[in-house]
């Protein structure tokens, strides 16, 4: 299963901002990406609000372009206990701290900056919460993408290292959850354009015969 978002930039931390080389990040920039989940991992904690370990199979982060001439783009990473990688549905409609939420959470992998001044991206997070409580009925993970208009916070959160300043934060607001259409392989658009081929090549034998009896 793949989910495709979109959305802007709307904070971005000092560091990543402030480049010598003109590639910056900067406020109102656009991001879009995907994730590819398996929709059969289980619950590992069933008592609780759902959580489901290990589920992202596929990432893809793509910002920009920058204030230069390029964009950036960020992958999966290798997830650790320190930086998990993680589907969670929060379900809880009734009391006090009623709240619904959706979060999608995975290491990443990607450079940004040149040397010797670097950012090295750790982590990617998609965080949609519904303070009412009334958006999910349960907290299996949904098969269909969440409606962001039943949640008030829609926001994404990319988080990069650097050798010299520690931690920055890009911060933005998700415009769009959509299920991404899956590509046909190759082997598959091959073998439709050679069975159109066919036809066509009997089509022309058909009618030479028909012409050749006429």
């Amino acid at each position: 299963m793949t989910f495709s978002f979109t959305g802007v930039v709307n904070k971005a931390q000092s560091g990543l901002f402030t480049r010598g080389d003109g590639n910056n990040f900067n406020v109102g920039q656009k991001v879009s990406g995907f994730y590819t989940f398996n929709s059969l991992t289980p619950d590992s904690n069933p008592t609780a609000n759902g959580r489901y370990n290990n589920t992202i199979t596929n990432l893809v982060v793509n910002l920009g372009p920058l204030s230069g001439p390029t964009s950036y783009t960020a992958s999966l990473g290798v997830a650790s206990p320190s930086n998990p990688n993680f589907i969670a549905i929060q379900n809880q409609p009734f009391g006090p701290t009623s709240s619904d939420a959706y979060v999608v959470r995975a290491p990443v992998i990607g450079t940004f900056g040149t040397a010797p001044n670097t950012f090295s991206a750790l982590s990617f997070r998609i965080e949609l919460r519904d303070p009412d409580g009334g958006t999910f009925a349960t907290d299996a993970l949904p098969t269909t993408p969440p409606s962001l208009s039943s949640f008030s916070t829609s926001r994404w959160r990319m988080v990069f290292q650097d050798i010299h300043t520690g931690q920055a934060k890009l911060i933005g607001s998700i415009s769009r959850l959509a299920v991404s259409p899956v590509p046909l392989p190759a082997a598959v658009i091959l073998f439709g354009a050679g069975l159109v081929a066919l036809v066509g090549l009997g089509a022309g034998s058909w009618r030479q015969k028909k012409n050749s009896l006429a």
